[in-house]
């Protein structure tokens, strides 16, 4: 059987099938079911906060290989402010915290 999504659907599915480490189809099935998925291994919002900082890598990353007339402060700003984030959610995640919005 094919089911057809649009791309907002399917990224949900697909974020919601590797929180829970489980393949699309298992997540589209139990979700159908109303079963309970397995335990996430890292909380939702942990995902998000850490795809925000690998966007953000990514973008400045393709900045650079275009050959753009780098702002190197902006860049190190950038750079620091992700560093901050990064140790935050690193330190929720050891100590078994939630994430919040702003540390």
């Amino acid at each position: 059987m094919q089911v057809r999504v649009d791309a907002k659907d399917l990224e949900a599915l697909d974020r919601l099938a590797a929180t829970h480490n489980v393949s699309r189809s298992d997540a589209f099935r139990r979700v159908l079911h109303h079963q309970p998925l397995p335990k996430a291994l890292v909380d939702a919002k942990v995902y998000f906060e850490l795809r925000k900082v690998g966007v953000n890598i990514n973008q400045i990353a393709h900045s650079l290989n275009r050959g753009d007339d780098p702002d190197l402060e902006y860049i190190h700003q950038h750079l620091e402010h992700l560093e901050d984030r990064l140790d935050y959610i690193s330190r929720c995640l050891c100590e078994g915290r939630p994430l919040l919005e702003t540390p």
